[in-house]
């Protein structure tokens, strides 16, 4: 039988399969960013786009995983082995 770590390990990768039908390839990006603990000027930088679209895509991001923090991001990348 699975433990507990193991079923969120689940759920976080089904979250961002399904996600990932709908994240851009941008959104994608940044959000891997994000979960490495990237600042939004810094990802603004490293994508050569303003740190306003980095705050919109960051939204959307959150609002796509259903989730509220950086925290939430990291462990959902964090289980799929991305960070």
């Amino acid at each position: 039988m699975p433990d507990d770590d193991e079923i969120e390990k689940k759920k976080n990768l089904l979250k961002l399969f399904l996600a990932g039908f709908t994240l851009t390839k941008r959104q994608l990006e940044i959000f891997v960013l994000l979960a490495k603990g990237k600042k939004n000027k810094e990802i603004a930088e490293q994508c050569h786009i303003s740190r306003y679209t980095v705050k919109n895509h960051r939204a959307s991001i959150y609002a796509k995983l259903n989730v509220k923090s950086k925290f939430d991001l990291w462990k959902i990348a964090q289980g799929l082995g991305l960070v």
